[in-house]
């Protein structure tokens, strides 16, 4: 792995897709940075190939959901800091096969890296066996990287012992601080649920079949001296729920959620109506139409239990297409401005406009996308993903700022013509949709 070919623009590593899903699992909260220092004895919980299995770098999200979940049961709760360095200069760029510390001012290695943890005499970090004994002197997997697929794989295997002066992780790792140590080894050890992430059972078969459960074994790391990290979050509540859009994907999030180890939880998924601890099912766009009960939607519902906070923090959108995936409500239906004209539509004082159901109810996905709220776009491959997502981002943009000339109106059907004709040209569309004329799939 030496040499300048690490330092090249590279793919999300093996797995990282599936990872990036379950990080769907965070939450929205204060997106002030610090800097922090841990003392020897925290423990850290990488996600990062070098350090767990592909089944450990998903699980590794249920582990810290499992402990945030078990806080209230505690007198004083575990607080879990993610630490993410806002310096770096790539998302892989980690090189775990030296002492090499990280440097952010150009493009190098190591300048991906989220920490290094340094000891002089040696063996920075011992790793936590499973009756919660450090094991020093303990294998890590070794990476290459093709310039043929793109991908790391692990070909090897390296030790962190005394002749290693320095560990180093990436990958967005969470820490928690040696004065709350204890109370998170009784957890590893004592608690059922907390403890099927400690067995020690490596076996990974990834992604885990639709039916079936896999190793939820992750490593922990346990600092031998304190170290400096910049920590991007601390949390010590449970994550705020997520608002999955019931689009013909939803399976996509439970199977997810049992690759993390999270399928265990009562009643993990619920709707708008019976919550869920997790996630609530929406359908689109029914569950986002205003109403009487609902102003802005049910996907903008205060939590009950706290009406300073939104019920939702995250909307999962996988594969959703409005005009082909949505249930609309009913002329007459809660919100109706107009009954008996055939069709719903909503009054919209601000724009004095009367609304049809998809209008009002992407009107109401920009309040929530632009309220601080996260929006998780679905793709079938990662560019179409983040093509997805810029596109809600765009276009509650576009609704939000057309909204002082008396919101955003339609073009006439020579307009649309003209400007697909002009995006055929610069070959930014596929072929029509012969049983859709004028629709251009994914276009």
């Amino acid at each position: 792995m030496h040499g300048s070919s690490r330092t090249r623009p590279r793919p999300v590593r093996q797995g990282a897709l599936a990872i990036l899903c379950a990080a769907a699992l965070l939450w929205a909260a204060d997106a002030r940075a610090y800097t922090r220092t841990f003392s020897a004895g925290s423990l850290i919980i990488p996600a990062q190939m070098e350090y767990q299995t592909d089944c450990g770098m998903t699980s590794a999200y249920g582990l810290i959901y499992w402990i945030l979940y078990k806080n209230q049961t505690l007198a004083k709760p575990i607080t879990v800091h993610w630490v993410i360095e806002p310096r770096k200069l790539s998302h892989h760029r980690c090189y775990t096969g030296d002492d090499t510390l990280p440097s952010y001012s150009t493009p190098n290695d190591n300048d991906g890296c989220d920490v290094a943890v340094q000891n002089a005499d040696g063996q920075p970090v011992a790793r936590l066996g499973t009756s919660n004994a450090e094991e020093e002197g303990f294998d890590v997997s070794t990476l290459t990287y093709s310039t043929t697929t793109g991908n790391f794989s692990r070909t090897g295997t390296t030790q962190i012992d005394e002749d290693r002066k320095v560990t180093k992780y990436s990958g967005g790792l969470w820490v928690i601080d040696a004065s709350e140590r204890q109370a998170a080894l009784n957890l590893f050890l004592n608690d059922p649920d907390v403890h099927r992430f400690r067995t020690g059972d490596k076996a990974c078969t990834f992604p885990y079949p639709a039916t079936g459960g896999g190793s939820h074994h992750v490593e922990v790391h346990s600092a031998r001296i304190s170290f400096t990290a910049s920590v991007a979050r601390m949390i010590n509540v449970k994550p705020g729920r997520i608002a999955l859009l019931d689009a013909g994907a939803v399976t996509i999030l439970k199977t997810y959620l049992r690759n993390a180890g999270l399928v265990d939880i009562p009643n993990a998924g619920g709707t708008p109506e019976e919550h869920g601890v997790i996630y609530d099912t929406l359908t689109p766009v029914l569950d986002f139409t205003s109403s009487p009960t609902y102003p802005n939607g049910a996907l903008n519902a205060p939590d009950p239990e706290d009406s300073t906070r939104k019920l939702y923090e995250v909307m999962w959108a996988p594969h959703w297409e409005s005009d082909r995936q949505s249930t609309l409500p009913r002329d007459g239906d809660l919100g109706d401005s107009i009954i008996g004209d055939a069709r719903w539509t909503y009054y919209d004082s601000v724009t004095a406009t009367h609304d049809d159901a998809i209008t009002n109810g992407l009107k109401n996905v920009a309040l929530f996308s632009e309220g601080g709220n996260g929006v998780f776009a679905w793709g079938s491959s990662l560019e179409q993903a983040f093509l997805r997502l810029e596109l809600v981002e765009h276009l509650a943009g576009i609704l939000t700022n057309s909204l002082t000339f008396g919101g955003p109106r339609l073009l006439a059907s020579s307009q649309v013509a003209a400007l697909l004709e002009k995006r055929k040209g610069a070959g930014l569309s596929r072929p029509a949709d012969p049983a859709r004329p004028g629709w251009f799939p994914n276009g």
